[in-house]
C-alpha cells in the first residue's frame, strides 16, 4: 500500500505572510523601561508572534496569528500593566493619526493645567515659609501653617500624582521598577513625612533631627510639602 508523501512543512516567509498585524497609540510610556514593560505585556499574550515598541511615536505594531488575538485582548494586557491603548489604526490611516491627535492633545492640556498647578502650590508654601517675617503672621503656629501647606499639597499629591502611582503600582504588580516608581517613592516620603509632622509636631519637635539648625527648631515648619509638589510640578514639566 502507497502511503501518501507526507506535507512539507511550511517556511518561515510562508509563516510570515499568513501573520495578522495590527498598529495603536500607547498612553502611559515616560521612558526606556517603559518600552520594555509593555513589549513584555504584548509578548506574554498568547497568539502574539512579535511586539515592536516605540516611545517616540508612542506605537506598538503587534505581529499574531490570525483571529488569535483580539483589540480587548491587549486593551486588557496593556491596563494591567499600567498603560492604555488610545487608539487602533485600521484601513484608513489619516482617522487613525487624527484620533490619535486629538487625544494627545486632550491628554497635553491635562499635563499642562496639572504642571501650572503643582509649580504654583509649590511656589506658594516655599514663599509662606517665611511668614515669620510678617508682623501680622508672625504669631501664628507652625502647626496651622503646616495644615495650610497640607491643604494645598494634597490635591497635588494625589490627583497631579496620581499618573505616577498608577503606573508605579503596575510596574510593583509585575516584580519591576521604572521612573514612576522612583517619583512615586520620593515624594511619598516628602508628603507622608510632613504629614506626620503637622500631626505629631510635639513627638518630632523633641527629637534631635527636628530640633537641630537644619530644620529650624521649634520655629520652622520642619515639612517638605513644597518638595513632594515641586517635583510632581518638573516631572509633567519634562
Amino acid at each position: 500500500m502507497q502511503t501518501a508523501n507526507p506535507k512539507p512543512l511550511a517556511t518561515q516567509e510562508e509563516v510570515d505572510e499568513n501573520l495578522a498585524s495590527l498598529t495603536f497609540s500607547i498612553g502611559g510610556m515616560t521612558c526606556a523601561a517603559c518600552v520594555h514593560h509593555v513589549s513584555n505585556a504584548l509578548r506574554e499574550l498568547p497568539g502574539i508572534v512579535e511586539a515592536h515598541v516605540s516611545l517616540g511615536t508612542e506605537t506598538a505594531t503587534v505581529e499574531f496569528a490570525p483571529n488569535a488575538v483580539s483589540k480587548p485582548d491587549l486593551r486588557d494586557a496593556l491596563s494591567g500593566a499600567g498603560y492604555s491603548v488610545r487608539v487602533f489604526a485600521d484601513e484608513d490611516t489619516s482617522i487613525f493619526a487624527y484620533g490619535d491627535k486629538k487625544i494627545r492633545e486632550v491628554d497635553l492640556k491635562i499635563t499642562r493645567d496639572m504642571m501650572i498647578i503643582s509649580l504654583l502650590v509649590a511656589s506658594v508654601i516655599m514663599i509662606s515659609m517665611n511668614y515669620k517675617s510678617i508682623d501680622s503672621l508672625s504669631n501664628l503656629s507652625p502647626t496651622a501653617v503646616n495644615i495650610f501647606f497640607l491643604v494645598l499639597a494634597t490635591p497635588v499629591q494625589f490627583w497631579a500624582g496620581a499618573r505616577f502611582y498608577k503606573a508605579a503600582l503596575a510596574a510593583a504588580r509585575l516584580r519591576t521598577s521604572n521612573m514612576n516608581t522612583l517619583v512615586t517613592i520620593g515624594t511619598s516620603a516628602a508628603y507622608f513625612y510632613s504629614v506626620a509632622v503637622t500631626i505629631l509636631r510635639p513627638m518630632f519637635e523633641d527629637s534631635l533631627i527636628f530640633s537641630g539648625a537644619a530644620v529650624g527648631g521649634s520655629h520652622s515648619t520642619g515639612t517638605y510639602f513644597d518638595v513632594s509638589a515641586s517635583i510632581i510640578g518638573l516631572i509633567l514639566l519634562g
